[in-house]
């Protein structure tokens, strides 16, 4: 059961939080992540008579996120599940970033052999909430909100903007500066 102090999920808040994150090198420990959780959740479901609720364990955002990532690739988990005769359970009605370390998701984790969850992704609830405040005081000075579930750029005003900066002349050299013709 999910505590009421646990804040809701939003689209797309996950990766952001990981400090310095950077696609490149962040994404193959992430994809690791994430089907650990997928592989937790299965055996969850399978342990409690597919239970889906108790399977539904609370993970951290940035994993959370590159599990929905994964679970995107239909025909690719739809192999993986038939060869490996499980169901990846997912209920994303149910999410919350409340995970916290030491919690039953910790315990499943560390139980499975994986030792503790690696620091840098599974970033517990209290500072997932203050990395949102940082990350939404940012958002907010170029007009996005809500945990960017909601912004007010006009790309069409800014589109316009756009093409006058493009029809502008370039500024005259100053006095004395070269051209790029050299003269």
């Amino acid at each position: 059961m999910h505590a009421a102090t646990e804040p809701p999920t939003r689209i797309g808040v996950g990766c952001p939080i990981i400090a310095r994150f950077h696609l490149s090198q962040d994404a193959e420990p992430l994809f690791t992540e994430a089907m650990r959780v997928l592989c937790l959740k299965s055996a969850v479901y399978e342990l409690t008579g597919e239970d889906e609720e108790a399977a539904e364990l609370v993970v951290s955002a940035p994993v959370d996120e590159m599990v929905h990532a994964v679970l995107t690739q239909y025909t690719l988990c739809q192999a993986m599940t038939r060869r490996l005769g499980i169901r990846f359970v997912h209920m994303t009605d149910r999410e919350r970033f409340g995970w916290r370390r030491g919690d039953y998701t910790s315990q499943c984790y560390e139980a499975a052999g994986w030792g503790e969850p690696p620091a840098r992704y599974w970033i517990d609830a209290d500072e997932t909430r203050h990395r949102l405040r940082v990350l939404n005081d940012r958002y907010t000075s170029i007009g996005i909100f809500d945990d960017g579930c909601r912004h007010e750029i006009d790309f069409d005003r800014d589109r316009d903007r756009d093409r006058d900066r493009d029809q502008e002349p370039a500024p005259a050299p100053a006095s004395g500066q070269l051209t790029s013709t050299g003269r």
